[in-house]
């Protein structure tokens, strides 16, 4: 079930603070927000008729990946970070 409230500030966004026009790509990075606004901010750009790309973080999961890293996992990280 959407919320209005995710719902206008994705327009607002989306039309005003972007301007996404047909056929632009969004990226679309967020961390710790609810996944309704997420998806409203989905719905939003292809409503403009763009084209989203989304990357959501969770600060909680990502603390403890990194709290038991080792230096082969740091550097498989930078790696994968590196090549996109």
């Amino acid at each position: 079930m959407s919320d209005p409230r995710f719902d206008k500030l994705a327009k607002l966004l989306v039309e005003y603070s972007c301007g996404l026009k047909k056929g632009e790509s969004v990226f679309i990075d967020v961390s710790d927000i609810p996944d309704r606004m997420t998806i409203a901010l989905i719905r939003a750009a292809r409503k403009a008729r763009a084209i989203p790309l989304v990357e959501t973080r969770q600060s909680r999961v990502m603390r403890e990946l990194v709290k038991g890293t080792s230096d082969a996992h740091a550097k498989m990280t930078r790696d994968v970070e590196l090549y996109r």
